[in-house]
């Protein structure tokens, strides 16, 4: 169901609608930009049964812990350009339904002058796909989340931020099974050799748009990437359009 952007006020008046619908086994509700606020569990009747809720966009500040509670069947969920304080130190993701496959978090705020984190996501141990934010820190989103396969930190969605100035050995060890990994965008100057080696499951590399990275960094880049399943490695705009060449050699 399309609900996109449709002005309606309350998320009740929609999730009330699908409770009279027949349950299909991919149920899907897209309701971004309709500037909902905070809901609760109960104005969420009727959409129990969702295998995909888009709610983007939507002036969301804070989600309690029991309100997805009957949303066993959820696996893709899209919180994206909400203002929740997912960076802040000790914010809790419990709500979040242990269902998810596929969960999308980028555009939310960052608050430079605090203490910032990743989410702990521990408990999503079924979670194969997160889009979300890039920080400086080395990832790590929870010791049970070893099954994340795609994870992309790219500053090119609007409203996403990524600043992740140096990819050391140690900024994405713990990724383990990681097959698509898109840190575009994210202000990358320098990457230390074998900083991917250790990714054995790596099939994508999206390095795109960090200007400042430079084709001498392509040494550094590919070393180690044999000991890899790499197919595709992306390298558009890593150059500053004004500056000093660089040759190239075969």
């Amino acid at each position: 169901m399309d609900c996109e952007g449709k002005h309606i006020s309350r998320i009740a008046e929609i999730c009330s609608g699908l409770g009279n619908i027949t349950m299909e086994q991919r149920l899907t509700l897209r309701a971004g930009r309709n500037n909902f606020g905070n809901f609760n569990a109960t104005e969420l009747e009727g959409c129990e049964h969702l295998y995909e809720l888009n709610v983007n966009f939507n002036q969301i500040s804070e989600i309690r812990k029991d309100t997805f509670i009957n949303f066993t069947n959820l696996k893709i969920l899209d919180l994206s350009r909400n203002n929740l304080m997912v960076f802040k130190s000790g914010w809790s993701a419990d709500f979040m339904p242990l269902s998810l496959t596929t969960l999308i978090l980028n555009g939310c705020p960052v608050d430079k002058a605090a203490i910032r984190n990743y989410p702990n996501l521990s408990h999503l141990r079924k979670l194969q796909m997160l889009r979300i934010d890039g920080l400086r820190d080395t990832f790590d989103i929870g010791k049970r989340t070893n099954r994340l396969q795609e994870l992309s930190l790219s500053g090119l969605y609007s409203f996403s931020h990524c600043s992740i100035p140096h990819i050391s050995n140690w900024t994405f060890k713990k990724l383990v099974s990681i097959v698509k990994l898109n840190i575009s965008a994210c202000s990358v100057r320098s990457i230390s050799a074998g900083a991917f080696e250790h990714l054995k499951h790596l099939q994508i590399l999206d390095l795109s748009y960090n200007r400042k990275l430079g084709f001498r960094s392509m040494e550094n880049i590919s070393y180690g990437l044999q000991f890899t399943d790499i197919r595709s490695v992306y390298m558009s705009y890593i150059h500053t359009t004004f500056g000093l060449g660089t040759s190239l050699l075969r």
